[in-house]
């Protein structure tokens, strides 16, 4: 229980793989296993599944990874709205294909940048300014998110990105540095005061940390202020449905009738959206945001990108921590890179790729992008 999500993985894994003369091991069902993985760690795990693969074993391997299913799947099956879709080889078929197939949409539809990264932003008033940050293996590090801006965070896990957001949140201790939004200091272990300063934090584990699955989607909506629904000391239900509402109609939430379905029952890419409604019902000035679409289909990740983007359209600072490097290319307009705990490089929006932050993500890069 006190690994990280990455580490629990890897325990699974090895758990499921285990010799055992009396039970050998004929199928092996991986559900999303490279969710809460970092770049070398995906790569490990798929060699894995090739190796047990071709030496017998059937694989069962469900993941809202597109790539992945192209690196090591023969046949691949399609499910939209509980239904097959199609059941094919994966050689006969394209990256976009597949896409459509998924989502009932052309590939052009759903992506938050067909061709590349976020339009470049001019310089903006920080809405927040981190100054020498010291946070688990963090040392040193000092950024700045300006109003309208898209910065992102990359690493391999255990480089700090992780835990970085969190910190200046005021959920995960500081062992240094300096925190402040709007000009205003902000105390370590202080979410209370980060909260009335307008700053709002996605951690990565919703089911854990940010979501409460027994409670319903318009409590979890409401949660963070309910003064809106106070009256003579009553708090009123109708009040709090109609706000859900409209924040099911804006966001597209399925399913339209679920405002009283507890939150642990709609798919992981309708819980984010609901999550995100939380926060943006109270118009931050500053989004903080781990690993975003982790878990989520294709289709909810293009949503949730969007919902990114008008945000940040609307003047909202957001911080983005993602494993995910193409999610932070499509749009990020800088991004920051750790790796060991240090700040080893800063894109801009000309040098923003996937492959640019693998290299300095796994610290293979030598000083020039390319």
């Amino acid at each position: 229980g006190d690994l990280s999500a990455a580490s629990r993985t890897e325990v699974a894994l090895v758990r499921a793989l285990r010799e055992d003369a009396q039970a050998p091991v004929r199928l092996l069902v991986l559900d999303e296993p490279t969710a809460t993985l970092p770049v070398k760690e995906v790569r490990q795990l798929l060699d894995t599944v090739r190796r047990v693969a071709a030496q017998g074993v059937a694989v069962l391997y469900v993941s809202h990874r597109l790539r992945e299913a192209f690196d090591v799947a023969d046949t691949v099956t399609v499910l939209r709205d509980g239904r097959k879709v199609t059941t094919e080889p994966i050689s006969g078929l394209s990256h976009d294909q597949v896409v459509t197939l998924i989502t009932g949409l052309g590939a052009g539809e759903i992506r938050a940048h067909p061709t590349g990264g976020a339009p470049a932003r001019a310089a903006a008033e920080p809405v927040l300014s981190v100054a020498a940050l010291r946070t688990g293996p963090v040392r040193d590090l000092s950024f700045t998110v300006g109003a309208g801006e898209i910065v992102g965070l990359a690493g391999i896990t255990g480089s700090g990105g992780e835990i970085v957001l969190g910190s200046v949140f005021g959920v995960t201790a500081r062992g240094g540095g300096s925190v402040a939004a709007g000009g205003q200091r902000l105390p370590p272990l202080r979410p209370d005061l980060a909260i009335q300063a307008g700053i709002a934090h996605l951690p990565a584990d919703r089911k854990a940390l940010s979501g409460i699955m027994e409670l319903t989607a318009t409590e979890n909506l409401t949660l963070v202020n309910l003064t809106p629904f106070w009256r003579g000391g009553w708090l009123w239900h109708h009040r709090e449905t109609a706000e859900m509402k409209e924040w099911t109609d804006r966001l597209g939430v399925r399913p339209r009738a679920g405002a009283m379905r507890p939150l642990s029952t709609f798919s992981g890419g309708n819980q984010q959206k609901i999550l995100f409604a939380k926060w943006l019902r109270c118009s931050p000035r500053l989004l903080l945001l781990d690993e975003p679409t982790q878990g989520v289909d294709v289709a909810a990740k293009g949503e949730i990108h969007r919902l990114v983007q008008a945000a940040a359209d609307q003047g909202t600072g957001i911080a983005v921590s993602s494993t995910d490097f193409d999610e932070l290319a499509a749009i990020c307009h800088r991004v920051l890179i750790l790796h060991e705990g240090r700040l080893v490089a800063e894109l801009g929006e000309a040098d923003i790729s996937p492959a640019n932050i693998t290299r300095y993500a796994l610290g293979t890069a030598l000083g020039v992008v390319t």
